[in-house]
């Protein structure tokens, strides 16, 4: 779920805006772009985050306090990350039917290397240069395992790591998307 609405819904609302002019009314507002940027993200993460709590209220899953904080700070980070490749594609994509079709295409690579990972070494290994691996395993940690926060610990720092890098190319994407636009 949260690589699907990071990657794939909010990669086509992002280029959407662009493609209709909506993007452009709020650069004009006082708001800097760092800041529109900025709340762009928290909204994706704030969107992903809700919809991971709803599914997780709906499945009834009972976590230790441990476990709990585990797999909210691994769902934070993933979807701080997904978020990000949701607006890179946004950012690039001409039109929003364009960025719904390469996140189309990049949501399977995405997911099936972590749901291959423990099938053998090449699929791990593959897995591994991905964020959904550390995702997957640390969530399979908390939720079936009821693994503690040092468990996971692994994967925390993986994702934080996707994450910032993650940021940092959609930042730097943002400001030469805007130098192309001028």
């Amino acid at each position: 779920t949260a690589v699907m609405i990071g990657v794939m819904i909010l990669s086509g609302s992002f280029a959407e805006e662009k493609e209709k002019g909506t993007l452009d009314n709020i650069r004009i507002s006082p708001a800097t772009d760092g800041e529109i940027l900025l709340s762009k993200g928290i909204s994706g993460t704030l969107l992903v985050m809700l919809i991971s709590s709803i599914m997780l209220i709906l499945n009834r899953v009972e976590l230790s306090w441990q476990a709990a904080i585990g797999c909210g700070v691994l769902l934070l980070l993933g979807a701080i990350s997904f978020t990000t490749i949701g607006l890179l594609i946004g950012l690039f994509a001409k039109t929003q039917s364009a960025a719904r079709a390469i996140s189309t295409i990049i949501y399977f690579p995405l997911i099936f290397p972590a749901l291959a990972a423990d099938l053998s070494r090449i699929a791990r290994n593959l897995a591994a240069v991905l964020p959904s691996f550390y995702l997957y395993r640390g969530l399979r940690e908390t939720l079936q395992y009821q693994a503690p926060l040092s468990a996971v610990r692994t994967d925390i720092l993986a994702l934080a790591i996707f994450s910032l890098i993650l940021a940092l190319a959609t930042f730097l994407g943002y400001k030469r998307s805007l130098h192309q636009d001028s």
